[in-house]
C-alpha cells in the first residue's frame, strides 16, 4: 500500500495525474514499500553504526513513520515550534544576507558513512551557484551556499535543520533519503522549498507544497533495472542488497517487475554493511545459481564483498548495480577490472545530450580532473530550476516564486538547455521548456521527476561511465 498523505480535498489513496508529460508517469503501477515500527532498524538506517542507540533508532523509525504519514496540515495544533513539528518557527523569508545574496541552504550528510554522497550532493551544488552567480545571479542577487550536516541521522537533521533555518535560506537542496522523514513537515509552514535528493518510494505520492524531488523514485529505478536484466534475457536472478531502508526500497520494485516479465527471483540476501565477512552470504548466492545478481551496497561493503567472492572461486555473471554503484569510488572499491567486467549501474536522467554537456563542462573547470559524481547533476538541476522559477515570477519570496517551479520546464515551450539561454528566453517573454543535466524536469502532481534511466559500463580508466542501453519511462510503462 502507499503511505497516504493528507492533503485537503484529495483522495490519498487515488494516482496523480502529470502536471507535464514528456518526462512524467504515473507512479501508480508500483507499491512504495512501507515500513513498520517492528523494523525500527531497517527503517532508518545508522550512519553511525554501533554508536546509536537504539533508543536513538527508535525516535528516528517514529519520526520517519510520522513525517511521511501526514503533512503538516496533519499535524496537531499542541505541537511545539521547530524542526519536526510541522509548525514555523521562523520562517525562510526572502534568503537576503546583510549583502545581499541569497541564501542557497544544503542539509546533507558531510561526515559518517554516507558523508561521500553528501559530498556529491555539495559539488553538484556548488557548481551551479558558479553557472548562476556568472550570470549575473537572480535579479541581480548572487548565490552564496551555506550547508549542515545532519549525519545521516534522523535525530541530527532535527537540529542540523533549526541551525539551517536559522540562517533564512531561499530554498535547501536535500535532505536524502536517509533523514527526509524527520525534517519533511518543516518546509511547508516555513514556507521554505526544499529539493530532496535521494529516490525513497515514500515520497512517491507526497503532498508538501514546498518539497520537490529531481531524483527519480526508487520505484521507477528498480523498475528499470529489471527491465534491462529481462531485456538481455536473464531469467534467474539474485537480490544482494544492504539492511538499510535506502536499499531496501529498491528491493519490491525489482522483485515485482521482474516477475512480472516472467523472471524468477531465486534468493533474497541482506547485507549488514561492514561487517568483516561475508562468506556465508556469498556461498548462499553461489548455490542459487543466478544468472543474474542485482546489488545495491556501499563501497566499503562492496569492496569486502567481492574481495571475498573471488577468494570462493568468484562468479561469472553480470552485478546490475542502482545509481549508487555508478561513481569512480564505487569501481576502484571492487577493483576497475571486475567494475568493468561485470558491473552494470543504473544512471539516473539521461547522461547525454547538450544540457548535460554544459553541466560537465562546468563541472569539470570547477573541478579538473575529477569524474562525474552520481547525485550531482540532480543537485546542479535544482539549484537551476530554483533560480529560473524566481526570475519568472520576478521574486525572491519562496511564498511568491514556489508556484513557479513547475513552470521551468513546460512541454511544448521554448527548449532551452543553459542557464545562460532560459534567462534570455525567460526575459524575453517566452515559456521556457528547461532541459538540464539529466534532461527534462517535468514535475507530476506529487513534485516528483519521473523520466528514464539509463544503464551504463565504466570505461577503461574507470573514471567515466559509457551508457550501453536507454532506458525510458514509456518502457517502463508498457512493459
Amino acid at each position: 500500500m502507499r503511505l497516504g498523505l493528507c492533503a485537503s480535498g484529495r483522495n490519498q489513496q487515488s494516482g496523480r495525474t502529470s502536471v507535464n508529460s514528456h518526462r512524467t508517469r504515473s507512479l501508480a503501477n508500483f507499491s512504495p514499500i512501507v515500513a513498520t515500527l517492528g523494523n525500527a532498524n531497517q527503517l532508518v538506517p545508522s550512519e553511525k553504526g554501533s554508536q546509536l542507540s537504539n533508543q536513538k533508532r527508535l525516535i528516528g523509525a517514529v519520526a520517519l513513520v510520522l513525517a511521511l504519514a501526514t503533512t503538516s496540515a496533519c499535524t496537531s495544533k499542541k505541537n511545539s515550534g521547530g524542526a519536526g513539528s510541522g509548525k514555523p518557527s521562523g520562517g525562510a523569508g526572502s534568503g537576503k544576507t546583510s549583502g545581499g545574496a541569497l541564501t542557497v541552504g544544503a542539509l546533507l550528510p558531510l561526515s559518517g558513512t554516507k558523508s561521500f554522497y553528501g559530498n556529491w550532493v555539495v559539488q553538484g551544488t556548488t557548481v551551479a551557484v558558479k553557472v548562476v552567480n556568472d550570470s549575473g545571479g537572480v535579479l541581480g542577487h548572487k548565490l552564496n551556499l551555506v550547508t549542515e550536516d545532519d549525519a545521516g541521522d534522523p535525530a541530527d537533521a532535527i537540529p542540523a535543520f533549526r541551525k539551517l533555518e536559522a540562517q533564512k535560506p531561499t530554498f535547501v537542496i536535500g535532505p536524502t533519503s536517509l533523514t527526509v522523514g524527520a525534517v519533511i513537515n518543516s518546509f511547508d509552514p516555513n514556507h521554505l522549498p526544499a529539493f530532496v535528493v535521494g529516490g525513497t518510494a515514500a515520497l512517491d505520492d507526497m503532498q508538501h507544497k514546498y518539497v520537490y524531488r529531481t531524483t527519480p523514485s526508487d520505484t521507477t529505478q528498480g523498475a528499470a533495472m529489471a527491465y534491462y536484466a529481462h531485456n538481455k534475457g536473464y531469467k534467474n536472478a539474485a537480490l544482494l542488497f544492504e539492511s538499510t531502508s535506502s536499499a531496501q526500497t529498491l528491493v519490491k520494485p525489482i522483485t515485482d517487475e521482474f516477475t512480472k516479465l516472467g523472471g524468477t527471483v531465486v534468493k533474497n540476501i541482506q547485507l549488514v554493511p561492514h561487517v568483516s565477512s561475508y562468506r556465508t552470504e556469498l556461498s548462499a548466492l553461489k548455490n542459487s545459481h543466478p544468472d543474474v545478481v542485482f546489488l545495491q551496497a556501499d563501497s566499503q561493503t562492496s569492496g569486502t564483498l567481492f574481495s571475498q567472492l573471488s577468494e570462493l572461486g568468484g562468479l561469472n555473471v553480470p552485478f546490475i548495480g542502482s545509481d549508487a554503484t555508478g561513481d569512480p569510488a564505487y569501481a576502484k572499491a571492487i577493483t576497475c577490472g571486475v567494475a568493468r567486467s561485470q558491473l552494470i549501474a543504473m544512471t539516473s536522467g539521461t547522461p547525454v545530450g547538450p544540457g548535460h554537456d554544459n553541466y560537465a563542462a562546468a563541472f569539470k573547470a570547477q573541478y579538473p580532473g575529477k569524474a562525474l559524481p552520481a547525485a550531482a547533476d540532480n543537485a546542479y538541476d535544482a539549484v537551476l530550476i530554483a533560480s529560473l522559477a524566481m526570475t519568472i515570477a520576478k521574486s525572491t519570496d519562496p511564498q511568491v516564486w514556489v508556484d513557479s517551479i513547475s513552470k521551468v520546464s513546460t512541454k511544448g515551450a521554448t527548449v532551452v538547455y543553459s542557464y545562460k539561454d532560459a534567462l534570455a528566453a525567460v526575459r524575453a517573454g517566452k515559456a521556457i521548456d528547461f532541459q538540464g543535466a539529466t534532461g527534462p524536469d517535468d514535475f507530476n502532481a506529487s513534485h516528483n521527476v519521473v523520466g528514464g534511466w539509463a544503464a551504463a559500463k565504466f570505461d577503461k580508466t574507470c573514471q567515466n561511465l559509457n551508457v550501453v542501453q536507454q532506458i525510458t519511462a514509456a518502457q517502463i510503462e508498457a512493459s
